[in-house]
């Protein structure tokens, strides 16, 4: 089982490595305009095998010849992700555990000088969970700019999603690596009770209409409109959204063009600038558009 190990997980490092042009391209702009200088994208799946990329490569090759799980602070933290929610995680300062044992990844990021992280996870609908990592270096202190800036780190993952589908397309299992010691990352039972009030609170809560700040200024668009602009966004033609959303493409011609009056904004790429990932998340969950096809 470890030399099989051994070779899945080489495969994932050399898999890395072929991708890191097109990688660092895709994340430049994040690079250039933040302190941010090392992203991360993660999927673990419930049998152990992952996906993990990252802009450092000498980083990806010691976690996947060395790391054996999750480790116990990354762990608690995807134990969170509750399906097509996005959990927050503002890495610690110390790479001790609540039980004042040290955990291996921490310790290592520390030496790879990787510091001051965050991350976004959300488990998607088979019970993997995807996780978008920042982080930057010992000198930066990055607290203020994450808790600030949320809105922008996820439209950087709404804008890497679109943009590195073939990449983190996890169907070639050639891809995968697997971690050796097998861990369970279901839904903590621990913070089930939370989970179901907040849940109640977000229904007992609901709005119909969200403001957001257009090119000639605030606007709203109902969950309807901010439904059309999502998958508009996503490059679907007028025919394959009507049929989505179940009205008449003339009728959605004309939503568009109301769309487009209110918000100031003409093309596909001005649209997509003033969403907010976390929006589109919660009308997923709420409506499950994942799960229209």
């Amino acid at each position: 089982m470890s030399e099989i190990c051994n070779a899945k997980n080489i495969s994932l490092f050399q898999y890395n490595s072929s991708i890191q042009k097109d990688f660092v391209s895709i994340c430049l702009s994040l690079f250039q305009n933040t302190d941010i200088n090392l992203f991360g994208y993660m999927r673990t799946f419930s049998d152990g095998k992952y996906l993990n990329l990252a802009n450092n490569d000498a980083w990806i090759q010691y976690y996947v010849e060395n790391i054996l799980d999750l480790g116990t602070i990354f762990h608690s933290a995807i134990q969170k992700a509750e399906v097509n929610k996005l959990y927050y995680f503002l890495w610690p300062n110390s790479f001790l555990t609540d039980s004042g044992v040290k955990d291996p990844i921490f310790s290592a990021l520390w030496d790879f000088n990787i510091w001051n992280g965050f991350s976004i996870y959300r488990r998607k609908e088979d019970g993997s969970v995807e996780s978008w990592n920042f982080a930057t270096d010992k000198t930066h202190q990055m607290k203020d700019f994450y808790l600030n800036n949320i809105p922008i780190l996820e439209y950087f993952i709404m804008c890497f999603e679109n943009k590195a589908q073939t990449i983190i397309d996890c169907s070639d299992s050639q891809k995968l690596a697997i971690f050796k010691n097998q861990m369970e990352f279901h839904c903590d039972s621990k913070d089930t009770l939370m989970l179901k009030k907040i849940n109640k609170f977000l229904e007992e809560t609901q709005i119909d209409r969200f403001l957001l700040n257009g090119k000639e200024g605030p606007t709203y668009l109902t969950k309807k409109e901010l439904e059309i602009v999502y998958y508009v966004t996503l490059g679907k033609a007028i025919k394959e959204i009507a049929r989505i959303l179940e009205i008449c493409p003339d009728k959605l011609d004309k939503c568009i063009t109301k769309i487009k009056e209110k918000t100031g904004c003409h093309f596909k790429s001005d649209l997509a600038s003033i969403l907010s990932l976390n929006q589109l998340v919660t009308l997923r969950s709420g409506e499950k558009l994942l799960d229209k096809k």
